[in-house]
């Protein structure tokens, strides 16, 4: 984590970030703005194949990442997702309404 700006950077530790040179997030005042984000899985360091397992591995890294924040998935406001192929929105959209729940 680092300070510049009176801004905050956070790190969810990806080799991605360290190699391309950008945050998982940027705390600027009482914002969290959180980069893109896939539905890589840092623990297996691996990619899952389907779309539900995918958008929990992204929930999980949002979880995490606003929770060293100092906040919850209750605070999202906006959230933009890309979906590859139309068949898989069902479970993208089933696993954020289970999210968005809380």
């Amino acid at each position: 984590m680092s300070e510049a700006g009176g801004r905050r950077r956070l790190s969810s530790g990806s080799p991605f970030e360290k190699a391309y040179g950008y945050s998982r997030a940027v705390v600027a005042g009482d914002q969290v703005l959180i980069s893109g984000t896939t539905g890589y899985d840092y623990a297996t360091m691996a990619m899952p194949e389907g779309p539900a397992e995918q958008t929990r591995n992204i929930y999980a890294t949002f979880a995490a990442v606003l929770r060293e924040a100092g906040g919850t998935l209750a605070d999202i406001v906006r959230l933009r997702t890309f979906v590859t192929d139309v068949s898989y929105c069902e479970a993208v959209l089933g696993v954020q309404a289970r999210f968005s729940a809380t």
